[in-house]
């Protein structure tokens, strides 16, 4: 009890000095943003030199976590995430849709041909996630079992337990795998392949708490970031 009395004390301290700081008139300090690991290492981080150049007194730190994180406990200022959180005192503003969707090379597609059919993935090398995926890349190994009821699945040639080590592996003629559309922005070794597949949309949520909603370099990065996902199509 002490202990949690202790750090609600501290949140409240750093949420005052976040605003304390805030006074001047340009947008200024440490932003501390969190996101799952794929989404991070690759949509986001794409975009931060944009944000820095347009606001140079803010720096930024980028927290990468499959897991959810706890805002409340000030662990980061705000979160990128492909879920809604269920905490209701969160400010909560919809990004993109993110979807799956299967990939081969070109190098691939040369070597072995491409699938027109589910059926034909019986005959092609898989690329799989092992382990047990993030919430929003829980379809990421549909590949296995499609089109397989009642029957054993297939058996992948390659697995990883990093959504990016999949999408080098589809890269580099590894194999056909699922990887998420921001991974493949402006990729063109990377070929759609069975596209008439339908696979859920999960929306992009950007998240920050309540108390936050005045700070200035919260304000700057909730709107540089809502006209980027405008921008962005898969």
């Amino acid at each position: 009890m002490l202990f949690r009395t202790a750090s609600e004390g501290l949140n409240k301290l750093q949420t005052a000095e976040t605003l304390l700081s805030d006074t001047t008139t340009k947008p200024a300090g440490e932003l501390r943003i969190t996101a799952t690991v794929s989404l991070g290492s690759v949509w986001v981080t794409q975009r931060i030199r944009e944000f820095l150049d347009l606001y140079p007194d803010i720096r930024v730190e980028l927290i990468l976590n499959d897991e959810p994180v706890d805002l409340s406990m000030r662990v980061a200022d705000v979160a990128i995430w492909a879920r809604e959180p269920s905490q209701s005192d969160l400010i909560r503003r919809p990004l993109f849709h993110m979807q799956i969707h299967a990939y081969a090379s070109g190098q691939y597609i040369r070597k072995f041909g491409a699938p027109r059919a589910v059926k034909d993935l019986d005959r092609h090398r898989l690329v799989s996630f092992i382990g047990n995926p993030a919430p929003h890349l829980s379809a990421i190994n549909l590949l296995e079992t499609l089109g397989r009821e009642g029957q054993t699945p297939r058996v992948p040639a390659f697995r990883a337990s990093t959504v990016l080590a999949l999408k080098y592996a589809i890269r580099t003629g590894v194999g056909i795998g699922l990887i998420p559309d921001y991974l493949t922005e402006e990729d063109t070794e990377l070929v759609p392949v069975l596209q008439e597949i339908d696979l859920p949309k999960l929306p992009v949520f950007l998240v920050y708490p309540e108390e936050l909603k005045t700070a200035k370099k919260i304000q700057v990065f909730r709107d540089f970031l809502v006209a980027k996902a405008r921008q962005w199509k898969y």
